[in-house]
């Protein structure tokens, strides 16, 4: 459901929308950071290379969303994004991947995720999955 033009300006006046993101590339990360800083309303907090540091750290960043690439090494994704819904209860959970699977995207919405991005992503569709995913409850 898209937000209405007013909704959207309200809430990209109220304050700054706070990101971390989680890849196992520096490209990639480097990618959506240059898309973020093109948003006054989004600040990345921070990045993560590893899900095990990412769980261990991520609620001492208060963040409001967390992308989480389905391709990080060193933890499967979807029990980070279990591990780490545990630790930040009030962030809400983007999962990033080159492969569109149904089971799995299935399976990362049933454990948390608000909503899912494909690679290659674009600027619009991160700001937009960014926006949907911070007004869901």
């Amino acid at each position: 459901m898209p937000l209405s033009d007013k909704l959207y300006k309200e809430l990209i006046m109220k304050a700054k929308i706070r990101i971390i993101n989680i890849t196992n590339t520096e490209s990639e990360n480097e990618k959506i950071k240059q898309f973020l800083e093109k948003n006054s309303s989004f600040q990345l907090i921070t990045q993560f290379f590893s899900g095990k540091e990412a769980f261990s750290q991520c609620a001492n960043f208060s963040p409001d969303i967390i992308l989480i690439d389905r391709d990080i090494e060193d933890i499967d994704s979807i029990e980070l994004l279990r591990q780490i819904t545990l630790a930040c209860p009030s962030a809400k959970f983007i999962m990033v991947s080159y492969v569109n699977e149904p089971e799995w995207i299935r399976e990362a919405l049933l454990s948390g995720a608000k909503c899912f991005l494909t690679k290659p992503i674009t600027q619009a569709e991160l700001q937009h999955q960014i926006i949907y995913a911070y007004t869901r409850t």
